[in-house]
C-alpha cells in the first residue's frame, strides 16, 4: 500500500521511490520499537505496526508537506480521489490494527463463582453478588449481577442474563458488555445452580473492537469525500 501511493501511475523511477520511502521507513521502524520497549512482543502485532505504519507515514508526510501552500480542505478539493483515498486508506489501517489487537491479545475464560466469591481475570476483579429472577411478558429471566474491578477501581455492575421462552427447550443468553475506545469486556451467563448459590460465567476481555467499526466508518467516509467532493467540483 505504501509502495503504491509512492509511486504516479505508470511513471514511478525506482530511485524517487526509493528517497521517498525511506522517511516513512524510519519512522515506521521507531514506532514499531516504541511498541517493544513498551512491551509488545507478539511478531504478528510488531509486523502489522511496520506494515501500517508505513503507508500511513507516506500519507502524513505528503500532507504536511504540501499543507505549507495549501489547507487539507483545499487538497482535497483539488484532487479529491487521491486524498479521498487517503482517507479510506486511514479507515482500512484502522480497522486492520483493531483485527490484529483484538485477535492476539483476546482472553477468553470461563469460571464458576459462589456468591461472594471473586476471581480475577487479566486486569479485572469479578465478584459473584446474587442470582435475580423476573417473570417478563414473553421469557422467563435469570440474571447474575455481578461487581467488576479493573485495576482495583470499581467499574460498576455487569448483569448478563439467560431468556428461557415456552417454545425453546434452551435458554438464549443475552451477554453484558462494557464497552469503550481502547477495550471491550463481555459477560455471558452459562450456566446457574437451581438454588442461585452459583453461577458460571463466560468473560471475553478484547482490546481496540471500537476501532475496526471506526475503521470501517472512515472507510466509507472516504469513499463518499471522493465521490461528493469530485461530484461538487465538475458541477
Amino acid at each position: 500500500l505504501g509502495i503504491g501511493l509512492l509511486t504516479p501511475w505508470r511513471k514511478g523511477e525506482p530511485k524517487k521511490v526509493s528517497a521517498s520511502a525511506r522517511l516513512p521507513l524510519i519512522l515506521s521502524a521507531l514506532v514499531t520499537s516504541l511498541a517493544w520497549l513498551l512491551g509488545a512482543r507478539s511478531p504478528w502485532i510488531i509486523i502489522t505496526l511496520f506494515l501500517c505504519g508505513f503507508p500511513f507515514f507516506v500519507m502524513l508526510l505528503e500532507v504536511i508537506h504540501l499543507s505549507k501552500t495549501r489547507s487539507p480542505f483545499q487538497l482535497l478539493a483539488d484532487n479529491p480521489r487521491r486524498y479521498g483515498g487517503f482517507v479510506s486508506h486511514l479507515g482500512a489501517l484502522l480497522l486492520v490494527l483493531g483485527v490484529a489487537f483484538s485477535s492476539i491479545y483476546e482472553t477468553d475464560r470461563e469460571v464458576t463463582l459462589k456468591k461472594g466469591e471473586s476471581t480475577n481475570v487479566e486486569n479485572y476483579t469479578l465478584t459473584f453478588h446474587e442470582i435475580v429472577t423476573r417473570q417478563a411478558p414473553q421469557r422467563f429471566e435469570v440474571k447474575a449481577l455481578v461487581f467488576v474491578e479493573r485495576n482495583g477501581k470499581l467499574l460498576g455492575e455487569m448483569s448478563p442474563q439467560m431468556n428461557y421462552y415456552s417454545n425453546s427447550r434452551e435458554p438464549i443468553a443475552t451477554p453484558a458488555i462494557r464497552s469503550n475506545l481502547l477495550r471491550d469486556f463481555y459477560l455471558t451467563l452459562i450456566q446457574v445452580e437451581e438454588d442461585g448459590s452459583e453461577a458460571s460465567l463466560r468473560v471475553i476481555a478484547a482490546p481496540a473492537v471500537a476501532w475496526i467499526w471506526i475503521g470501517g466508518l472512515v472507510v466509507m467516509l472516504g469513499g463518499m469525500l471522493a465521490l461528493a467532493v469530485g461530484r461538487k467540483k465538475e458541477i
